[in-house]
């Protein structure tokens, strides 16, 4: 069979589309035709850019908008804020009260009482004499009083002088027995003697006399003695209607102690009386030892139950015995009902020692045994709240409030409502307090709580009268403090002073917070040198006392001694760090600081007082408009003008009247002004003045802003940086011709060396500048001296010039550096020859290093009573170096003043001298 033609052409286009389709399936793969090299990587030093390198031009000012010819109105001038209320003062702190933070409920008006003069011997008529005495005879009743078998064993009287003077019916029944005979209304006093067998007590109580016969020691009024036995009662010629022993301490503890019963707990009965023996143990220390035992025979009897335990426990803590709680908590098992109550027991025990974290540690183990105790939640809140953790403590008092309900026990429910309306008065909740305030029984101490919330209300005048109804008792001592710090309140200087100097006599643990409350009153007086004594004694009692440390830095404040203030002040904040008044004090006194400072200091003061008076407004718990205003203050003068204004703005928010309102407005023009809004500035300050009238000091100051504001605006500057290539018409040069003047990089520059036959100066005046002195305000220029320059023998600078007459120099004052130190030459015409001239050599450490110094002459009124009499003030580096009373130039000088930019020197001395931002400031041509 024969292939055909066809066939062969389509095998080899098969063939074809094979080969075809292999290289277009195929992967394709690169095939590298050069290798490159590997070589060590060389690094090479950066270039310098040319703005920045040593190399490129020298850089050059350029206002392509500004000649030196053309004139400015000057920037706005420097204005007073409002006359500000002195900063408020916190007053004295009471327990319980509000916690420092919330010390602006406190706030006391800090501007000083003129025409008061304290009295500061102790005794100047300070506290009631009445009262005084009545303390005297309740402390002599155990020594003095005289009574039968166990209880009559505290003194005899026998033939001695009771009492000088004439004695009252009650001094005579505390003193002596009592016996009355049958058909006698009237008592016979004396001591009735002890017989063998006779319990008197035991008669006293029965009134049964049948065969009793006693001898009685009479007291004789007349001879103010006792005399010799008598008889009474069977076989005698009086007989016995009834009997009573002397009122003494030791008599009334008896009489109390034989109405228990011996083998039964009597358990509401024997409590009262433990009661009783507590209460008069703060009179008696003896009558602790008595409630003790009652106390442990009530333990006894009752099988130890967790009551007895806290009973013993009270008397432990009323007798101060530390050894004895410990020993008592340490017995319990720590099981059961016991566990709660020992871990809370020894939490606060170690309080009292000072052992913070151990206490804590317990107190809270005692809240986790028993969440539902308000006993554990009550007593935590009481720790956290003596340590200043009010917040803390104001979640535990509202967990011990919540389960208040399973408390039964009356004591312990009073104390932990009594705790709970601490931590209320503490954060400031004065609404919460009046509520858990009105729950409580008047036992619980009712009345002196009620003055505490008064005083921190504000109604400093009902809590006086509340204090004064706590006569005695736990609170009698605090509520006579108490007392003090509300007659300080309400003006009463005199009698604040006394009675804070009678609570330091009688109580020693509120030593400390009397003599705070003596400086209070002596600083409001302003007898700032009484009132730092008076906080170095509470600092003595109390050296960590933030409120003693707080009058400390005030008082140094307002004594002119900022960082001496501003150190007491640190230690006060180290231990409050939220003690809003202390840190407003302290914006006080940085701003003090800044104002006796200068330079870097001075700004470091100013940021730091902005820092603590925005400190103050954002602890604060409620907005305060002084508060606010203090921190607008402090932004504007950190140069924060928007900050000030935002902060003024919300203290005007604030206020609720125009008279609350008036400082925030005109402070708001002022910062207003300072941002060159002028009109909205003045406007203001229209309506100011005719919202406050012109009897009102704020609206007397808006009319006298207005006024500066007007006649500022028609001052004006002019100013020249020499940004050109030639001096130009507008300065008039001479002086040596050797010298040559250039302007160079923005800078006029004097260069060369003076002539043999020169004389050694060179001026550049400015030209038809000031054409009236009496128009002249101010001139300054920046000064440097070149490389070149011979300092030792040249005087470089600025001056002024004021002729008199034809070829006559009426004033010429000039400012620069001499010899490489500062100099001022002033020549006041007035006086003829070298007693016109002044030469004053100023202090080198004015000179700011490897910088160009800034010197300044300035024209300013003497007084606003002598406005047309002028004074030079001569400026250097923006300090004020110079005052010179001008004779030869005033209000009504109309000869042409020139200023003048110089340099002067040895012959043949070299000169090189730079002159930049001239600026000088006139009056506008009328």
């Amino acid at each position: 069979m024969s292939i055909r033609k066809e066939q062969v052409l389509l095998a080899l286009v098969a063939l074809l589309a094979v080969w075809v389709g292999m290289d277009y399936l195929e992967t394709p793969s690169y095939q590298a035709r050069v290798s490159p090299r590997k070589r060590e990587f060389e690094p090479q030093p950066l270039g310098h850019a040319v703005l920045a390198g040593d190399a490129g031009a020298a850089p050059m000012r350029r206002d392509f908008c500004t000649e030196p010819s053309e004139t400015r109105p000057l920037p706005p001038r420097d204005l007073d804020f409002p006359q500000q209320a002195a900063s408020s003062l916190a007053g004295v702190p009471l327990d319980p009260g509000p916690d420092f933070r919330h010390s602006w409920l406190l706030r006391r008006d800090g501007a000083q009482v003129d025409g008061v003069t304290l009295s500061l011997g102790i005794g100047d008529g300070g506290g009631d004499g009445a009262d005084e005495s009545d303390g005297g005879d309740e402390g002599d009743d155990g020594s003095v009083a005289a009574g039968a078998g166990g209880a009559r064993s505290g003194g005899d009287v026998g033939g001695q002088d009771a009492v000088p003077g004439t004695l009252t019916t009650e001094q005579l029944e505390r003193l002596y027995d009592r016996l009355w005979a049958v058909n006698q209304p009237n008592p016979y006093y004396g001591r009735i003697e002890e017989s063998d067998g006779v319990d008197l007590f035991a008669l006293e109580e029965s009134g049964q006399f049948t065969d009793v016969k006693l001898r009685l020691r009479v007291y004789s009024p007349k001879d103010r003695k006792l005399g010799n036995p008598q008889p009474f009662g069977a076989g005698a010629s009086q007989q016995i209607a009834r009997i009573h022993l002397a009122d003494s301490m030791r008599n009334e503890v008896e009489r109390h102690v034989r109405k228990l019963p011996k083998d039964q707990p009597a358990v509401g009965q024997r409590r009262q009386v433990i009661e009783w023996l507590l209460e008069q143990g703060q009179s008696e220390a003896w009558v602790y030892e008595e409630a003790l035992k009652q106390a442990e025979a009530y333990a006894q009897v009752s099988g130890g139950v967790i009551e007895a335990k806290r009973l013993l426990q009270r008397v432990y803590r009323a007798m101060g015995d530390l050894d004895g709680e410990y020993a008592l908590l340490q017995g319990l098992s720590g099981q059961g009902l016991e566990g709660p109550f020992q871990a809370l027991g020894l939490g606060q025990l170690q309080a009292r020692l000072g052992l913070w974290v151990d206490a804590e540690a317990n107190l809270r183990r005692a809240v986790e045994l028993s969440p539902n105790d308000a006993s554990t939640h009550g007593g935590l809140a009481e720790f956290l709240r003596q340590r200043g953790r009010t917040r803390e403590a104001m979640a535990s008092a509202k967990r011990a409030k919540a389960t208040l309900g399973a408390v039964q026990d009356k004591d312990l429910r009073t104390s932990i409502v009594r705790t709970i309306f601490a931590c209320q008065l503490a954060v400031g909740d004065l609404d919460g307090a009046r509520e858990t305030a009105s729950t409580m029984s008047a036992e619980g101490g009712t009345t002196y709580l009620r003055g505490c919330l008064a005083y921190a209300s504000g109604d400093a005048g009902g809590a006086l009268g509340t204090f004064r109804s706590v006569a005695s008792g736990p609170d009698g001592d605090a509520a006579l403090l108490a007392q003090a710090a509300c007659l300080e309140a309400l003006g009463n200087w005199q009698e604040a002073f006394d009675l804070f100097v009678r609570v330091g006599d009688q109580a020693p643990l509120l030593r400390h917070r009397a003599c705070t409350g003596q400086a209070l009153v002596c600083l409001r007086t302003g007898q700032f040198d009484a009132a730092l004594a008076f906080v170095d004694r509470a600092l003595e009692a109390a050296p960590r006392d933030a409120y003693a440390l707080y009058l400390r830095g005030r008082t140094l404040r307002l004594m002119g001694q900022a960082q001496a203030s501003i150190e007491a002040l640190t230690q006060a904040l180290a231990e409050r760090d939220d003690f809003v008044h202390a840190i407003a004090e302290m914006s006080a006194a940085q701003t003090a600081l800044a104002n006796a400072s200068t330079g870097t200091e001075q700004v470091e003061a100013l940021f730091a007082a902005r820092r603590y008076a925005e400190r103050a407004v954002e602890l604060s718990p409620t907005p305060e408009i002084p508060l606010f205003e203090m921190a607008g203050v402090c932004a504007f003068a950190a140069g924060d003008p928007r900050a000030a204004k935002t902060h003024f703005e919300q203290a005007r928010s604030l206020g609720a009247d125009d008279a609350a309102r008036a400082f925030a407005r005109g402070a708001i023009c002022v910062v207003d002004y300072s941002r060159a809004r002028v009109d909205e500035a003045v406007v203001g300050l229209e309506r100011l003045a005719r919202d406050q009238g012109r009897d009102d000091p704020v609206g007397k100051w808006a009319e006298a802003t207005i006024a500066l504001i007007e006649a500022h605006a028609q001052k004006e500057q002019l100013g020249d940086g020499f940004d050109r290539d030639k001096l130009g018409s507008n300065w008039d040069r001479s002086g040596d011709g050797q010298v040559r003047d250039n302007c160079e990089h923005g800078r006029l520059t004097l260069k060369g060396t003076y002539s043999l036959r020169g004389d050694g100066e060179v001026a550049v005046t400015r030209v038809a500048a000031v054409k009236h002195a009496k128009n002249f305000l101010a001139a300054a220029v920046s000064i440097e001296a070149g490389p070149t320059n011979q300092r030792e023998e040249s005087f470089f600078g600025l001056g002024v010039d004021v002729p008199r007459g034809a070829n006559d120099i009426g004033l010429r004052a000039r400012v620069g550096i001499k010899s490489g130190a500062p100099f001022l030459y002033i020549l006041d015409g007035k006086e003829q020859g070298r007693d016109a001239e002044k030469l004053v050599k100023l202090s080198p450490e004015l000179l700011r290093q490897d910088k160009p110094q800034r010197v300044e002459l300035r024209f300013v009124p003497r007084s606003e009573d002598q406005a047309r009499t002028l004074s030079l003030q001569v400026w250097f580096n923006g300090s004020l170096v110079h005052v010179h009373e001008l004779k030869q130039v005033n209000g009504s000088t109309t000869t042409e003043l020139k200023t003048v930019l110089f340099a002067s020197g040895d012959k043949q001395t070299k000169v090189d001298v730079a002159f930049d931002d001239y600026v000088l400031e006139r009056n506008k041509e009328l």
